[in-house]
């Protein structure tokens, strides 16, 4: 009497290897998600009003909160950008700021900036963009 096609070895050696590569293939798409997931993540708050220091010579400056919502710690650079008609600045009067301590995840910083108008008469909030460093 002949074996049926299923229980041949060489079926069973198909199926374990079909099985196996569904695994990998399975292992390396949940390790690509979790890079692609994880790592640092920076959200910067809404501007809030703020009186301008002593010396500044700016009518208008403004409070970012710039907080890690990531799962790894890691260093901060941000940008500023004003509105048509404004010059904006971090207060140590650069457009580009770089918190060189390690942010960890779920902590925040504050950023401050101002704006001086250059020809518009109202004075918005600059928008900051900040990401890892």
């Amino acid at each position: 009497m002949r074996a049926s096609p299923r229980t041949q070895p060489a079926y069973y050696v198909a199926f374990v290897m079909l099985l196996l590569a569904v695994g990998v293939g399975l292992g390396l798409l949940a390790t690509a998600w979790n890079r692609s997931t994880g790592g640092a993540r920076i959200a910067v708050s809404r501007a809030e009003p703020q009186e301008c220091p002593t010396g500044e010579g700016a009518p208008a400056c403004f409070r970012f909160e710039i907080t890690n919502v990531g799962s790894e710690a890691s260093q901060v650079a941000c940008t500023i950008r004003s509105s048509e008609g404004l010059l904006a600045s971090f207060l140590n009067d650069e457009p580009d700021y770089r918190y060189t301590n390690q942010l960890d995840p779920g902590t925040s910083f504050s950023v401050f900036t101002k704006v001086v108008p250059a020809g518009a008469v109202d004075v918005g909030a600059p928008i900051v963009e900040c990401e890892p460093a």
